[in-house]
């Protein structure tokens, strides 16, 4: 459950648009590093993933994070944004697992912007990606 939460918590991550944080729609390559102390399903040092981020996610990816968040169990989740920057905070609380998850974005251009998470369970996880638009094909 750690596993899928955090995995998924980190593909949001590197798909951040939203909104007035608007990028262009198509082939994303993402830098990711991952430092700290991650579970040992969670890849760890520096990969490389791909991502197609659709027109419409592109204009407004606010309901895609609520829904991803929801759905993961989140009860808390707060998402702020404007030109250039968005937050995420979102934290879940059950019996087994509490987390606290915040993730900062900046759009330096249309085609290019960086991430970076910050996991909090037990242990502290932080990841910083580098996303570029790559084509408009997916």
């Amino acid at each position: 459950m750690l596993k899928k939460c955090l995995l998924g918590s980190l593909l949001v991550a590197v798909s951040l648009p939203a909104g007035a944080f608007e990028v262009k729609p198509g082939l994303w390559e993402t830098t990711v590093t991952i430092e700290g102390e991650a579970p040992p399903e969670v890849q760890q040092g520096t990969y490389i993933e791909h991502q197609c981020i659709t027109a419409e996610e592109a204009r407004d990816f606010k309901p895609t994070i609520r829904q991803h968040f929801s759905e993961e169990g989140f009860q808390e989740i707060d998402i702020s944004d404007d030109t250039d920057t968005l937050e995420v905070k979102a934290s879940k609380f059950t019996p087994d697992l509490n987390v606290d998850i915040a993730i900062s974005s900046t759009r330096h251009s249309d085609k290019h912007f960086s991430t970076r998470t910050h996991v909090t369970n037990v242990d502290t996880m932080t990841s910083s990606q580098e996303s570029h638009w790559v084509s408009e094909d997916c």
